[in-house]
């Protein structure tokens, strides 16, 4: 749990980890984690199932703990279709104005 913590913080800057990495404790040992899952590909699932490369292991669980595998999901088209829709919704139940998160209306 600490390397994914120090994960957390780590990549936050540059890929926003802490609005979308998740992880399960290992059952055995809650020190450790046995999978790593997307939030934002979790619940725009519908959305993002029909991306390029779709891959059901971010939503299910990955396996895969290392450091590349996030940093490789951040920058998926799957996962950045997740986090425009996340940033979508946040928009619209704050109010802002279409041409924050629209780009077709940014480009009126």
């Amino acid at each position: 749990m600490r390397t994914f913590t120090r994960w957390l913080s780590q990549y936050d800057q540059d890929h926003q980890t802490t609005t979308w990495l998740c992880c399960d404790p290992d059952s055995n040992n809650k020190a450790f984690v046995s999978c790593l899952w997307c939030k934002l590909c979790r619940k725009f699932e519908h959305s993002v199932s029909g991306t390029r490369r779709f891959s059901r292991a971010w939503i299910v669980g990955s396996n895969n703990q290392r450091a590349s595998n996030i940093i490789d999901h951040a920058l998926s088209e799957q996962h950045r279709l997740a986090a425009n829709k996340f940033r979508e919704e946040q928009a619209r139940s704050s109010n802002q104005p279409i041409t924050t998160y629209d780009p077709v209306a940014k480009g009126l």
